[in-house]
Order: structure tokens, then sequence, then C-alpha cells
């Protein structure tokens, strides 16, 4: 298997990537099975998200394709007596004109969910998603920050979770969670800095004070697990980290169409790995936070905006023989999508990340670099099963770490067909 990618969307909220996720768009809940293909042309003109320029040879170092892009999908939905399946999967065949070496793309994405109720008051829920990618909001998965680069070969993201539920009494309730992500990249820079397995165990009780309104305070345990065994610079498992995330949060209906959550606490990393350089260990106290706003505004219209800080993983691996051991990352999304009339629809989506690196002893420690990504995507459906699609997307690195061979922009048009049935 060589040079697979995976198209799937970024974000539960959206990214400003949509133009390039073919994942399952949602279906009838009545149809058992759903089946689409769809076909797209596109120009990328910068396919391998480099700087214009070679800050040091000056050489040339951006490249542009046209491409051809098909996205076959199928999904599965079965309603159980106390609860549902759900199953989907894409497939993703890329086909670039004008790109040196390998001029063939494909993609894996399959997603899970199932959910039982035990009895009124206890349920359970499962979920996996499995992709193998390229792209970096595909590789991203829901709700995590970018590492803003495309990077070539099997690269591996898997994300699984399961949560359980228990009505206490009638105005409280708890909640048990486990989650797993999985990171295994081909390239062996990136492999070195980001292939990892990270556990997070979570509980949180709620409260109702009113139909509306919700309180919560919680409690989640991190582990980070670096993985790889190249020791040719600097030993990976130097940036196993264990966090602390201790959070309070309210969730508020203000309207049946308006509503808004927020948690808001400290995380406390400790890295304890690192070596007499470092003094062997170290903890940073951060804070935490992750909020929405969600308003459906009208039929088939809504606009959400929100917010989300806290400590991520970095692809720098090593500066004067310290490691970079992760970011301080704020990210801020915007979607909005908006019926134009029937047949005509337009999304708007837009994404901001800021992050600041923690290097101890190192001249990037505290350095910041910016990500921003902007999308417009019109949609226009012809019939039952056939629409069509027009979409643009800007993707853009503010970096002057790394004598600037950071620091990209990108722009991509995509334009084609889509059949479901």
């Amino acid at each position: 298997m060589k040079n697979l990618i995976y198209a799937a969307g970024f974000l539960t909220a959206g990214v400003a990537s949509l133009a390039l996720s073919t994942s399952l768009q949602a279906q009838d809940g009545s149809k058992r099975w759903t089946i689409g293909a769809g076909v797209r042309g596109f120009y990328d003109d910068n396919i391998f998200t480099r700087p214009d320029i070679d800050p040091v040879t000056k050489a040339d170092l951006r490249l542009s394709s046209f491409g051809l892009e098909l996205t076959p999908s199928v999904s599965f939905n079965l309603p159980l007596e106390q609860g549902r399946l759900d199953l989907g999967y894409t497939y993703g065949l890329r086909y670039y004109e004008d790109r040196p070496g390998d001029d063939i793309d494909q993609y894996h994405n399959f997603t899970g969910n199932f959910s039982h109720q035990f009895s009124p008051r206890y349920k359970i829920g499962v979920s996996e998603n499995f992709a193998i990618a390229q792209e970096p909001e595909q590789i991203a998965g829901a709700g995590a920050a970018l590492i803003p680069f495309r990077t070539e070969g099997d690269n591996i993201r898997n994300s699984a979770g399961i949560v359980f539920t228990a009505q206490i009494t009638d105005p409280i309730s708890a909640d048990l969670s486990y989650n797993n992500n999985y990171y295994d990249y081909d390239n062996a820079q990136y492999g070195q800095a980001l292939d990892r397995i990270e556990h997070t165990i979570g509980t949180s009780l709620r409260y109702q004070f009113r139909p509306t309104t919700f309180g919560s305070i919680g409690y989640n345990y991190g582990i980070y697990d670096y993985t790889s065994k190249d020791v040719t610079t600097i030993n990976p498992q130097t940036k196993d980290q264990d966090s602390h995330f201790i959070y309070g949060g309210v969730d508020h209906n203000f309207t049946s169409k308006l509503l808004g959550s927020a948690r808001v606490g400290v995380q406390i990393a400790t890295w304890d790995k690192l070596g007499a350089n470092l003094d062997k260990s170290q903890t940073k106290v951060t804070p935490y936070a992750d909020g929405s706003l969600s308003y459906l505004y009208a039929a088939g219209s809504s606009v959400r905006v929100g917010v989300k800080h806290q400590r991520n993983a970095t692809d720098l691996f090593d500066e004067y023989a310290n490691p970079v051991l992760d970011t301080e990352s704020t990210l801020g999304y915007v979607t909005v999508t908006h019926k134009i009339t029937e047949k005509l629809n337009v999304s708007l989506n837009g994404l901001f990340q800021d992050s600041s690196f923690e290097a101890p002893n190192t001249v990037i420690d505290g350095e910041s670099e910016q990500y921003w990504s902007f999308g417009v995507s019109l949609s226009y459906q012809f019939t039952r099963w056939l629409s069509g699609e027009a979409s643009y997307y800007y993707d853009n690195l503010d970096s002057k770490l790394v004598q600037g061979y950071r620091e990209y922009d990108r722009n991509r048009v995509f334009l084609g067909v889509r059949f479901s049935y």
C-alpha cells in the first residue's frame, strides 16, 4: 500500500478544508444502506505545502498541479431495539496531472458508532474512526489542533472512544469515558516527532439547574506516549507527557435555536524523562478552555463559532540537542451554512490557530506561529440523487522558525458532481 490519503472532514464544528471532505454525508436515518460516488476536478497551487522560495538558495520550491478525484462511499445504519449501529467507509483516488514521482494517491476512512440504552438511566456509546491520510486536516481528527503540513506516505490515525452515562437522580448525571488516539507516520522525520499513543480517561458530573441549563465539573487524565524507535538525535520518549485536566462548565439553551457550551479550567502537564540537561522533569500549568455557540437562524441555515485552548503535539523535534516538547495552542473556528434556495446552498468555514512552542533551553522556547484557513463552497441539488459542487480553499502558515522553511500559503479549487442513493 503506497501513498494513501484520507479526505474526511476535520473538527465536529467544521473546518476550512471542507472541500476536501468526501466522508459520508448525513443521510435519511430510515434508510438501511446508502451508497455514493463523487467525481471532482481540482487545481492545487502548492501540492507539497512549501514556501515559495528557498530562504537560503533562493530556488523555487512551490509546485502546482491540476488533478482528478474519485470518491465512492457506502454507509450502513441499523436501528436496534435499545440503541443504534452506524458504519461508514469512504475510498478515494486522487490523480495529479503534474506531480514529481508518484502521481496517484489513495485514501481510506472507516467510521463506526454504536449506542445502547440499558435502561432509562444507563446508556453507553462506542465510537471508532480509522484513517490513512496525507493532508493535515484529515490526520488531525475531530477537535484536534493541526500539524499544518502535508506529508507523503501511509500516515495512520486511529481514534476510538467509549463513554458510559448514568442518570443518578433526576437533576444529576455522571459520565465515565476513555479515548485512545494512535498516530503512525510513514515519513521518518514526522515519525520521530509525532508517532504516539494518547490515552484519556475522564469523568464528569452534571447538574440540571433548570430545563435549559446544565452545570458540570470534570477531570481528565491524559497519557501521551511517543513510540518512535529512532534515537539518532534525541530519544522521542523524552517528550512523553502526563496531563491532568480540571474544569467546570455550563451548557445553556438560550432559545430552541441558540445553544451554548463552555468548559474552562487548567491543564497540568508533566514531562519526567527529560534527562540531566533539563533537570530530568518539568511541570507546566496552563489554561484549558473549550467553548462553542450554535445558532439555527433559518430552516437549513446555521452558524457555529468556537474556541479551544490546550497543549498539543508538534512536528518540530529538537533544537540544539534539546527536545521541542509540544505547543500551547489556541484554536478558533467558525462555520456557516446557508440555504439560498431549495436546491442551492453555500457554506463558509474559517479557522485560526496560534501555537507557542515549549522548548526549554532553546531560542525557540516561547516563539509562536499562526495558521489560517478559509473556505467557501456552493452546492446545487440537480435531482434527488445528483448534486454539483464548486469550492475554493486558502491556507496560510505564518512562521519565522527554521529559517523560514515552514512558512507557506496554498490555494485550492474544486469542481465536481456527487451521486448518492
